[in-house]
């Protein structure tokens, strides 16, 4: 199997992540009439980090595979199993590839249309997709595959990719893209037209009998709390986003929404002293130990209740009365220890909200903590496919040299008159004597990997490389 290499870290200091990189003319496509979903949005991403990953590690750059390609279709194979991990599935469900194929075939986009320009058409996104023998084969058009690839002239930008599949809904990501771009360049605070906004995040619509656009949620007060807050909640409950987001709107009726990026504050360290041994020393230090456990064992009827079986909710709630006894100056009362018990007695009601919001702030934190752990999840599976990759990359270029310098002349001859002879069948548009030096030799060790791996390729020994490069590595 090939592995596919990751696109190198540009920051020393950043954690190595799965990363993909999109024009500005790609971040800013649509669908026809929003039709992506969340769904096929992520199936995209794949695609593209997939099509990067292929080219980087057959080719080495773009200008090589555009000069080995020129007209021709590209279909390229993903190791079935590989798309699976990338999208955070099983392998083994068969109702997913139905679904990827299906929606790739259907995807139609047009590239960076703005409200300033009028549509021109959609395009298909890919001519043919199939899963067969453990791979997704898929065939990509060459105007469809420059978009992809090739970022010569336009502005670019890399996203984590593993953030695609942490958000399950369409919008989250788009908005994500679009705060990054604002971000990459600097702009801390953007206006957008309520159509503009809709149009970035590729929102659905139909087109009505006078031809004019009609959204899903058309009317604002829905748009704003069905997609633009959700999103932006989501984006700023991540950890990994380095930006929070805060939204604005203006005019009666709005016309205009105000984005404004903010460097997001690292999240304090959760405290470290539990909470039980934390409350258990404030009742200690007001001499108030004794009275909560005789108040407990008493409501339950079980002499063990408070040393062993409090709840989290029952802790705050005595955490609650701490402070309020403290307040109060309870403790120069006649009688503090009834005090205190009046004090659970009668403070529920009083707690009711302060415990609805430690269950808001206790639900917000493990969504955080969850989505932190999905990340780190994915970052590791995503440093050993880079680590894979680099070493069959160097494994089998150095296999191919050595069995090439095995041969004489003339079998090397023959071997590139081979080579040659299947690039101009495959590629008419692209004659292999008219391509330069290093798009030849590219294809030339394909060929030699394609027909003659068997004979000089040893897998065991390959897998041996990796694992062992694998296991070196400490990932945090």
């Amino acid at each position: 199997m090939i592995f596919m290499p990751l696109e190198p870290e540009t920051d020393a200091d950043s954690k190595i992540v799965q990363l993909i990189t999109k024009s500005d003319r790609v971040v800013l496509m649509r669908s026809d009439r929003g039709a992506i979903t969340g769904s096929v949005h992520k199936c995209f991403n794949a695609l593209l980090f997939h099509l990067q990953n292929y080219v980087t590690e057959r080719y080495g750059d773009n200008e090589v595979i555009e000069s080995a390609l020129g007209e021709s279709i590209l279909q390229i194979s993903i190791p079935w199993p590989d798309f699976c991990d990338t999208m955070g599935w099983k392998s083994s469900n068969r109702n997913n590839a139905k679904k990827v194929i299906q929606a790739l075939k259907k995807a139609q986009v047009e590239w960076g249309m703005s409200d300033e320009v009028d549509s021109i058409g959609f395009q298909q996104l890919i001519s043919g997709a199939n899963v067969n023998e453990g791979f997704l084969n898929v065939r990509i058009d060459p105007v469809v595959r420059r978009e992809l690839i090739n970022f010569k002239g336009f502005d670019e930008i890399t996203f984590n990719l593993g953030v695609t599949n942490i958000w399950s809904d369409k919008y989250t990501p788009r908005m994500y893209e679009l705060c990054m771009r604002n971000w990459r360049d600097g702009v801390r605070n953007a206006a957008y037209s309520i159509d503009n906004m809709r149009t970035n995040l590729d929102l659905t619509y139909d087109i009505g009998d006078g031809g004019e656009k009609v959204w899903v949620y058309g009317e604002f007060k829905k748009f704003k709390s069905r997609v633009l807050q959700p999103s932006i909640d989501n984006l700023n409950k991540s950890d990994f986003v380095e930006f929070d987001v805060f939204m604005a709107v203006r005019g009666r009726p709005v016309h205009t929404i105000l984005l404004s990026l903010t460097r997001k504050r690292k999240i304090e360290k959760v405290e470290s002293i539990a909470l039980e041994k934390r409350v258990r020393a404030h009742l200690s230090d007001l001499g108030l130990a004794t009275v909560a456990q005789e108040y407990y064992n008493s409501k339950y009827n079980d002499d063990a209740y408070f040393d062993n079986k409090m709840s989290e909710e029952e802790l705050h709630y005595l955490e609650f009365n701490c402070q309020r006894f403290i307040k109060y100056k309870a403790g120069h009362k006649s009688n503090p220890g009834s005090y205190f018990t009046k004090m659970l007695n009668d403070n529920r009601t009083a707690f009711e909200s302060i415990w609805a919001q430690i269950q808001k702030d206790y639900l917000e934190k493990r969504q955080r903590e969850e989505m932190s752990r999905r990340e780190k999840e994915q970052r590791k599976r995503n440093v050993y496919k880079k680590i894979a990759s680099e070493v069959t990359q160097e494994f089998t270029k150095k296999a191919v040299k050595n069995y090439l310098n095995s041969k004489t002349e003339a079998e090397r001859q023959a071997i590139f008159e081979l080579a040659a002879k299947a690039q101009n069948k495959q590629n008419p548009s692209a004659a292999f004597k008219k391509l330069p030096e290093q798009a030849k030799e590219a294809i030339v060790r394909l060929y030699i990997l394609n027909t003659h791996s068997d004979e000089f390729i040893d897998e065991k020994e390959l897998k041996r490389a990796i694992s062992k490069a694998q296991e070196a590595v400490n990932i945090d």
